[in-house]
């Protein structure tokens, strides 16, 4: 006799399991849909779930870190480091950065009426750092509640846009007021994802010298530099004496995504010992991009370092020695002529940051890890 094992009906879906529950069995059509409902709501819980706490999409519009990120990328953004460490100088970041702070309402008889506060008033505006609290800019609402803090029982000033033209007012502020509401300001803000490369953190002291050279707490910031490693780096020297690039320079300059273009040029700055390099090239958009290098030998090699613009008179942080506050950050652009960053409007609190990009997934040409992860260069 041939005993046959009875076939395990196939349970319905938990979704119609519950339906049975209470007393509902759909039928085949309706058990299917439901089916597919199901699987559709658990992937958008684990695509939230992702996004929230995982990794995060990416897609890039500016020129500010460019060549190391150009126009057009897009990348995943790694959220979960920043939960078990602090943030590395030289890494790069993306952070949320607030971008626009504007007074909606203003309460009959509060400091900030009296103050001459009106609806519309810009305490934070795009692109322009001469607005701001306390006679400096704002990165973020958690730099605007400590500075509120720091002046209870105190004036506080403000510089705001109204009508195209700066106003400046000045806020009693009350013993114990922590934000602008407690100030009787109503307001709505907007952020925007910033892209930046961390150059300092709070405690150290950064200044982009004359020779545009980043310096932090005095000595040159090396993890802002690379490493063209050669056994005779005589020879690379002799080499950048006559003008000329090696070509393995060239490569180390490719390597870490800052390609040269055939006019960059070669100025001897300490014939043997220290060189600049200058460069110009046109980006896919047409803007113009203006790089410079200074170049050091060392024993094992020549070491590369990006120089910083820092000639815009609006630039008020980093273009003279600036010690950073404690739990706060001093981030900078690759493309240093043309970034808005820590040089214009200050610094970046922890809270603010999102994480780090690890995955460049377009353009394809480019397709791979990043900023150091698993080996990859940081530039």
């Amino acid at each position: 006799m041939i005993f046959r094992r009875k076939k395990r009906k196939k349970k319905p879906p938990p979704i119609v399991r519950l339906a049975h529950r209470f007393g509902w069995y759909p039928g085949p059509v309706a058990a299917y849909l439901l089916g597919w409902l199901e699987a559709i709501v658990e992937a958008v819980a684990i695509a939230l779930l992702i996004i929230n706490f995982v990794a995060v999409h990416m897609y890039v519009p500016s020129e500010s870190m460019v060549p190391t990120i150009n126009p057009g990328d897009r990348f995943f953004v790694d959220r979960i480091s920043y939960r078990f460490r602090s943030p590395d100088p030289g890494d790069v970041i993306v952070f949320w950065k607030l971008e626009e702070l504007r007074v909606t309402g203003v309460e009959q008889g509060s400091p900030a009426h009296e103050a001459g506060f009106l609806p519309g008033d810009r305490i934070v505006q795009p692109g322009n750092p001469l607005v701001g609290v306390a006679g400096e800019p704002v990165s973020h609402m958690d730099v605007i509640e400590a500075r509120i803090v720091a002046h209870r029982g105190k004036e506080l000033s403000f510089t705001v846009m109204r009508d195209a033209r700066l106003v400046e007012l000045k806020v009693r502020v009350p013993e114990d007021a922590a934000g602008l509401r407690d100030l009787g300001i109503r307001y709505k803000t907007r952020y925007a994802r910033y892209v930046k490369r961390l150059v300092a953190v709070g405690g150290q002291e950064v200044w982009i010298g004359d020779d545009g050279l980043v310096r932090v707490d005095g000595k040159p910031a090396r993890y802002l530099s690379f490493l063209y490693r050669t056994d005779d780096p005589a020879e690379a020297a002799a080499s950048l004496d006559k003008g000329k690039i090696p070509d393995g320079i060239l490569r180390t300059f490719s390597r870490n995504s800052r390609p040269l273009s055939p006019e960059a040029m070669v100025r001897v700055m300490d014939p043997g010992e220290e060189w600049k390099i200058l460069d110009r090239w046109i980006t896919p958009h047409g803007d113009v991009v203006e790089a410079s290098f200074e170049l050091f030998l060392e024993d094992d090699g020549i070491r590369i370092y990006p120089l910083y613009f820092k000639g815009d008179p609006r630039m008020r942080y980093g273009v003279k020695p600036t010690v950073v506050p404690e739990g706060l950050f001093f981030v900078l652009g690759d493309n240093t002529m043309n970034s808005y960053d820590s040089r214009y409007w200050g610094f970046v609190p922890k809270r603010a940051f999102i994480g780090e990009p690890f995955l460049r997934i377009w353009p394809l040409s480019r397709f791979g890890l990043m900023n150091g992860y698993f080996g990859a260069s940081k530039w």
